[in-house]
């Protein structure tokens, strides 16, 4: 899916960005803009892989939905709208272009 989003208004103009983001990268989005601090926490277990954000979690499984949910956050850090807090990539916040991206929703 496509969004677009207003990224400078200056008078008359403005500049708009384009991204192209899977379903499950705009639920995190979306989640992580419910809150105010828009923080994500990928989480490895034994269990598979768990992206905890805005009071709800994605994933959580082993193999191919693990997969599916840690690309989608890859995106997301991959386009800018997040960023990796730390030196481990278990936690992510979003960025002023992710604020935005997720207001335009």
């Amino acid at each position: 899916m496509n969004i677009d989003v207003i990224v400078d208004r200056n008078g008359e103009s403005q500049k708009t960005r384009s991204y192209a983001l899977s379903d499950e990268a705009i639920a995190i989005l979306k989640a992580a803009a419910s809150r105010d601090d828009g923080t994500i926490l990928k989480i490895h277990s034994l269990g598979g892989c768990l992206i905890q954000t805005g009071g709800r979690a994605f994933g959580g499984e082993k193999g191919r939905d693990a997969a599916k949910w840690e690309s989608a956050l890859n995106q997301l850090e991959s386009k800018g709208l997040v960023v990796a807090r730390g030196y481990k990539g278990e936690v992510f916040e979003l960025t002023h272009e992710g604020w935005q991206a997720a207001d335009s929703l």
